[in-house]
């Protein structure tokens, strides 16, 4: 009877730790999908060299960064959320700047770093175990 007590409450421990982890997953896929979308508003911008633009769709991707930031820190490692900070600063230079290769290049790397967060902390068997 004490056995089964226990298995029941195991049982619904991990159920409750899957069901997080599949709800952090959606919530990370998500925002990575919505910041990519503004990225790509950047680029393409930048592509036709069409700086205000870019300048006002960068700044509306840093302020969605800045909203996801502190729940993303939550569940992965601190260094890659410097990466992004890092990529977002050198980015902001560039379109300052108005230098189109660099920029374009700088938003390559910030787009493989968003994605690269939520393949990261996929929920796998490996990862539970």
């Amino acid at each position: 009877m004490v056995l089964l007590t226990k298995l029941r409450v195991l049982l619904i421990l991990l159920i409750i730790f899957i069901a997080g982890g599949l709800y952090t997953q959606q919530q990370l896929e998500q925002s990575s999908e919505n910041l990519l979308a503004q990225i790509q508003k950047v680029v393409a911008a930048v592509q036709t060299e069409a700086w205000s633009d870019a300048q006002e769709h960068f700044k509306e991707t840093a302020d969605q960064w800045h909203r996801v930031e502190k729940r993303w820190a939550l569940v992965t490692d601190h260094e890659e959320i410097d990466e992004i900070v890092r990529s977002l600063q050198k980015t902001k230079a560039y379109i300052h700047f108005q230098t189109a290769q660099d920029t374009l290049a700088e938003l390559q790397t910030l787009i493989y770093l968003i994605k690269h967060i939520p393949e990261k902390e996929k929920l796998t068997l490996s990862t539970l175990f």
